[in-house]
């Protein structure tokens, strides 16, 4: 391909050159001299692994003969669209891909976001015509929802596309065999950064990440689900880490692994950083230890139990560790530090009206007791609220399971004796009142419709990508998804939701064959730093 013009120039023509012609229908017309160009819509998008191939077919009116004109069709980065230079320091140049009228391009480029611009030249005198259009282009892995299960005691990946594509045992598929080890974990790790063994560089990509009870880590990169990094080469020590791997979330800059040996914390992937970081992991942060219970309050902390020390700890969004502020006042003293009596069965938080809640249940290993932190969070710190006693004939105390309502309803998620059932998290728990009274105030059962009988409910989480700016981030949903088990036969329903309850049918639902753990949606684009307000898709 012949690279020609620096973008600095092509985007100052183009400006130039469109002013002398403004339209605002779905797709623009433009008129330079007497050279129009219409029938370019706005934006396109393809996938890069099915030999898709991209054709636009322009509309060119003029009064120069056919034999005058030539036509450019070139390409570029968006990212790069006002950069001048890339990593290395070479000029960034646009790529001829095209000099027919119509363009017919197989697409096989790397997910991301790239302009495309037609220009039409008469020969004889050197009019000139530009228009240009955004192409999107992902593969069939870079977005949709990802089901992680257990299979024979392994740990496998269903997947399902937003068209509706389903594929099975995705591990089996991509890799010849599951992870070895019941599966623990599945997180969303946007930004992760590695080496790329093609081209033995620094590169980043969203990324999941699979924890299983047999010690092994998977971080797979979205477009291809390629393994980056795994439970040794995640690390400088060339051994890895002998230690009990929890779970892998990020905030806008950083990412983090927790496990038995404590938080560890390494730069997210920039484009802008020299150097790039490159994904890896050196040593834990002090305290030692920590545990998969672990909460964002936003894009910009992290809060998470220490298992090992019974302390509740917040990273900040510059990587350090500090306690959040206890609560000490004449009615109830809330402490966070030395809780030696107090393991960790649950926590989540939601994030209603620009106020962020944290919520941790705790059993207390002397007495039984189930004791309920509620906090209150920002972006620079969080103070316990209350502390309660949950009365154990609740179900919010006997469950098998629990999530919380991220965003719409102030409720806990908690599945007992194969029923769903939610828990206000606003509740005021009075000793007085039988456990009749309160279950009609702070307990209530959830009855999802479009579940045969004898379908045993297991999981229940909101799965969600919420954004103001669509065109920029992609499209909003939000689903509580409400997982059954049938023997060796999992369903996933996701159901719209009203006042948190499911609403109506479910608008979805995916079936499957193993144990059903978790159900992920992975984004195709994470907004960074605008994400913190908005808290799109937590992880």
């Amino acid at each position: 391909m012949k690279r020609h013009y620096f973008i600095t120039y092509m985007i100052i023509m183009m400006a130039i050159l469109s002013a002398c012609y403004s339209d605002n229908s779905e797709e623009a017309s433009v008129e330079v001299g007497n050279i129009s160009i219409s029938g370019i819509k706005e934006k396109y998008s393809a996938m890069s692994d099915n030999g898709e191939v991209l054709q636009i077919n322009p509309v060119i009116k003029s009064d120069y003969p056919k034999k005058d004109l030539e036509y450019h069709w070139f390409l570029y980065e968006k990212s790069k669209e006002n950069a001048s230079t890339d990593n290395d320091g070479n000029h960034y140049e646009e790529v001829l891909i095209s000099e027919d009228e119509n363009l017919s391009y197989p697409v096989n480029l790397g997910v991301g976001d790239y302009t495309i611009v037609l220009r039409v030249k008469s020969l004889s005198n050197g009019c000139v015509a530009y228009q240009r259009t955004s192409l999107n282009v992902s593969t069939r892995y870079t977005e949709g929802f990802y089901i992680l299960k257990e299979v024979n005691g392994n740990t496998e990946l269903d997947f399902l596309s937003p068209s509706n594509e389903k594929i099975d045992n995705v591990f089996t598929r991509l890799h010849q065999a599951p992870v070895s080890g019941k599966p623990k974990s599945l997180s969303v790790v946007y930004n992760h950064a590695y080496i790329d063994p093609e081209t033995n560089k620094a590169s980043y990509d969203h990324s999941l990440c699979v924890i299983t009870d047999d010690r092994k880590v998977r971080f797979l990169r979205a477009p291809d689900l390629a393994v980056v990094h795994d439970e040794k080469t995640m690390f400088y020590a060339s051994d890895g880490i002998d230690e009990v791997p929890y779970t892998s979330v990020n905030t806008t800059f950083k990412n983090l692994y927790l496990s038995s040996k404590g938080a560890y914390i390494t730069a997210c992937g920039d484009a802008t950083a020299k150097p790039m970081p490159i994904g890896k992991f050196s040593h834990p942060e002090e305290p030692a230890g920590a545990s998969p219970f672990v909460v964002k309050t936003g894009t910009y902390e992290t809060v998470f139990w220490n298992e090992k020390n019974h302390t509740i700890y917040r990273i900040d969004m510059n990587g350090g560790i500090k306690t959040p502020s206890p609560k000490k006042n004449a009615y109830q003293e809330v402490a966070v530090e030395n809780l030696t009596n107090y393991e960790c069965v649950s926590a989540g938080q939601t994030y209603i009206n620009y106020d962020t809640k944290l919520f941790f249940l705790f059993n207390e290993t002397s007495t039984g007791d189930k004791i309920f932190y509620r906090m209150t969070a920002n972006w620079s710190n969080c103070t316990p609220d209350t502390m309660l006693t949950v009365n154990p004939d609740m179900h919010f105390a006997k469950a098998t399971y629990r999530s919380y309502n991220a965003r719409w309803a102030s409720i806990a998620y908690c599945v007992d004796g194969g029923k769903l059932y939610a828990y206000s998290l606003n509740y005021q728990q009075d000793p007085k009142k039988s456990i009749e009274e309160i279950e009609k105030e702070a307990e209530w059962e959830l009855k999802p419709e479009g579940i045969p009988a004898g379908e045993e409910i297991v999981y229940a989480e909101t799965i969600y990508w919420e954004q103001f700016n669509q065109d920029r981030y992609g499209d909003s949903f939000r689903y509580l998804a409400i997982g059954t088990q049938t023997g060796d036969s999992y369903q996933l329903y996701l159901y719209n939701m009203l006042g948190g309850s499911p609403d109506g049918e479910p608008v979805k639902t995916i079936s499957g064959t193993g144990k059903l753990k978790r159900a992920v949606y992975l984004a195709p684009k994470y907004p960074g730093n605008d994400s913190g307000p908005f808290m799109g898709y937590p992880y």
